[in-house]
């Protein structure tokens, strides 16, 4: 790293000299000792010029006395992460001989910015990404996004400021392949702060290794035509309902009343093959990989998901491979695809925020887990939309050690039905009623108020956000 990086990451509130060349590299820093004769390609940190014995290509930083430790210590801790980026910059390097695929160098661009990074086409779709979940769901966002600033093919790396879609920082460096654009490196200032020379020298080494391929796209053999159109229709690049029509007849596929998209993650798995295609014959559908996941286009009229039969078989097999997978809403028009296959994968993380226990989930059962998240996001308190009297209720049990929120639970979750709710509770069907004319008498519930019943659903909801309850656990629906 040069001098003129590394002083950089002094805060621009502290007082400084420095006296030297600004392009020398440096390997170490440490504070200049009494009349210690100085060495080139070291930074010296000191309080004053007077024990100092001066050569060529010295670099020397005169710091306030007060500040001397906390400057060398950072500038110290600089200079070592550097020395690792080099490091993991030869690794890229090796790799990019090797001819790796584009999911194993995209982590090693994540390893050398230490922010998470994607690699885009050059119409801004994402081929890669690697180092956050939301970039994963912001897919489509970032194209969106990207698309609406008429961004030239030009060589220059932009630094694009904070908005409202994205409030944080993000670089955009143009990768080329025999003068062609091939696509883009795409780093989010999410984990660290950029530090615009720095970050920039390292996004261009990185686009300079990628310079070597033909194009961003996986190396890992020709997919078929019906697989390019899946993935065309999950990144929402036909946008001409002609062509769309067209493309359907050609692959011989029919129009049906509604959709839906199954997705599983398949990152974790080591027979990827093997369960691709066990879940294609499952589903009775083609299941295909996308970036980690393996994911399917189902016809209404293909699969019935409601049906017991194909659930249970579904999620023994998830079970047994310690998969997870979800489905999205139903939907009609496939330009929508885009939307139905974030939420397949909203289905599955979300899902996973309430227990760990369920292994095929369902979009519609998540939708207000998602809703809360978004108000999260922005700041709002989602308790602010709780239910007085259920917080009353959650506060007495923490203070008594009862449990009656756990049989308010179970029984508006199982519609009131007191014989079902006590058998899930193992309890006498006289203990749980005993428990309903508390909420009724002490917290004044009217169980034949839809209005109310409604209110305290939502809430309950909420309170299964918070991690308040558990209730997959309660009513016994772990798969």
């Amino acid at each position: 790293m040069t001098v003129s990086m590394l002083i950089n990451f002094i805060d621009e509130h502290c007082h400084y000299y420095y006296s030297g060349p600004l392009h020398e590299e440096i390997y170490g820093v440490q504070i200049a000792e009494k009349e210690e004769t100085l060495i080139p390609n070291i930074l010296y940190v000191t309080t004053g010029w007077r024990n100092v014995v001066m050569t060529q290509n010295i670099c020397l930083l005169i710091v306030p006395e007060k500040d001397i430790s906390e400057i060398v210590q950072s500038l110290r801790q600089n200079v070592m992460k550097d020395y690792q980026r080099n490091i993991n910059l030869g690794n890229m390097g090796t790799l990019v001989t090797e001819h790796t695929e584009i999911g194993d160098l995209c982590s090693a661009a994540f390893k050398i910015m230490g922010n998470p990074v994607c690699f885009l086409n050059p119409n801004f779709q994402v081929c890669c990404s690697e180092g956050a979940n939301s970039i994963e769901a912001d897919t489509m966002k970032i194209r969106q996004n990207l698309k609406s600033k008429s961004i030239s093919s030009g060589r220059k790396i932009l630094l694009l400021e904070p908005e409202t879609a994205f409030p944080y920082r993000r670089m955009l460096a143009p990768i080329f392949h025999a003068e062609g654009l091939i696509g883009y490196l795409y780093i989010a200032e999410l984990f660290c702060s950029f530090v615009s020379k720095s970050d920039e020298y390292y996004a261009e080494k990185i686009c300079k290794l990628l310079s070597t391929r033909e194009s961003m796209r996986s190396r890992d053999g020709i997919i078929s035509e019906k697989q390019r159109f899946v993935e065309e229709l999950i990144e929402g690049s036909i946008t001409d309902k002609d062509l769309l029509e067209q493309k359907m007849k050609h692959f011989g596929l029919y129009v049906r009343p509604s959709y839906y998209v199954f997705s599983v993650q398949l990152e974790d798995s080591f027979q990827t093959k093997t369960v691709v295609e066990k879940l294609s014959s499952l589903l009775e559908n083609p299941v295909y990989e996308y970036r980690g996941y393996g994911v399917a286009l189902i016809g209404e009229d293909d699969l019935d998901i409601e049906r017991e039969e194909i659930k249970s078989e579904l999620i023994e097999f998830l079970k047994q491979m310690n998969l997870y997978a979800g489905i999205s809403n139903n939907f009609s028009d496939l330009q929508l695809m885009p939307n139905a296959y974030r939420e397949s994968i909203y289905a599955v993380s979300f899902r996973k925020r309430l227990t760990d226990k369920v292994y095929l989930s369902f979009y519609r059962e998540i939708a207000g887990i998602h809703m809360y998240h978004q108000m999260e996001e922005a700041g709002i308190d989602v308790s602010f939309f709780c239910d007085p009297v259920a917080l009353k209720i959650e506060r007495y049990d923490r203070e008594h050690g009862t449990k009656y929120l756990n049989s308010l639970v179970v029984y508006i979750c199982l519609n009131c039905s007191l014989q079902q709710a006590a058998d899930v509770l193992f309890i006498h069907k006289s203990t749980l009623l005993k428990h309903i004319r508390v909420l009724e008498e002490r917290f004044h519930i009217n169980f034949d108020n839809h209005r109310v019943i409604n209110s305290l659903r939502r809430t309950l909801e909420i309170f299964s956000y918070l991690g308040k309850i558990d209730v997959q656990k309660l009513l016994g629906n772990e798969q």
